[in-house]
């Protein structure tokens, strides 16, 4: 006689439990682990490079001269059309095109007074356009890349044409000596007799004092509550001294994974 089996009802796990008897799916601390979805947003400006305040300035210089000169050079009716398709905003921007508009731009640009540009100035032109790419997911070594090889070629031929007639060409800082300081103190350039004058001999002392070179680090100088970066300590011989700590992000210490190993100044 054919027996007929039992149907299978669904089986529904119970949750698990912790070692401690609750409930692990609905813990306390289960609910703060992870943060909300992560939106389409967030996750595109997550996900793009990011730059110093100082060169993302730079970056929006850069991108609106070069549209500046192509929207004069289209402006001619006999423009190549290697010009006239080289948008930097272009989904289907090509790297031929780009190579020779670049070329152009760098040998065309000047400042508005009519003088021409030091080399440094080109070549760090054609780096900002670099990043301004790489911002919108376009990896191209605009200097280094074998298809950019006359940009490269360009922006070195002029760079050494700026040097032999001396323009741009750098000098090394030299320390603020006793006498100059004197005589910005003579100037009333320094002070203490109103606010103005003691914002900048407080900015100048800590900025030679300490070695902070961009303004940055000035305005994000953290005061109490936070901990402070500028300490009193006590040597050996019982003489107090001032250090300052870097902070964990700075001009040249951007935080990201290049700087993972750097280890913070103290002065």
């Amino acid at each position: 006689m054919k027996t007929e089996k039992p149907a299978l009802q669904e089986s529904v796990s119970a949750p698990k439990k912790s070692p401690g008897g609750g409930d692990r799916n609905t813990s306390p601390e289960k609910a703060f682990r992870f943060k909300s979805a992560t939106t389409d947003a967030e996750m595109s400006e997550l996900s793009g490079k990011r730059f110093a305040q100082n060169t993302d300035r730079k970056i929006s210089w850069a991108v609106e001269l070069f549209a500046e000169w192509r929207k004069n050079r289209m402006l001619d009716p006999n423009c190549p059309g290697e010009i006239l398709w080289t948008s930097l905003v272009d989904p289907d921007l090509n790297k031929a095109h780009l190579c020779y508009s670049l070329c152009a731009f760098v040998n065309e640009v000047k400042h508005r007074d009519g003088d021409d540009f030091p080399g440094r100035t080109l070549y760090d032109l054609v780096l900002c356009i670099q990043f301004y790419l790489e911002k919108r997911g376009t990896f191209w070594k605009l200097i280094e890349d074998d298809e950019f090889k006359c940009v490269k070629f360009t922006v070195d031929n002029l760079m050494k044409n700026r040097a032999s007639a001396t323009l741009g060409v750098r000098s090394s800082a030299k320390p603020i000596s006793f006498e100059i300081e004197e005589i910005l103190w003579s100037k009333r350039l320094l002070g203490e007799e109103n606010l103005t004058l003691l914002r900048e001999i407080v900015m100048y002392l800590i900025g030679i004092s300490f070695a902070l070179r961009g303004g940055e680090e000035h305005r994000k100088l953290r005061c109490p509550p936070f901990d402070l970066q500028i300490k009193i300590h006590t040597d050996v011989d019982g003489c107090q001294y001032l250090e300052y700590t870097e902070d964990t992000k700075s001009k040249t210490n951007q935080g990201g994974i290049s700087s993972k190993n750097h280890v913070p100044k103290k002065v």
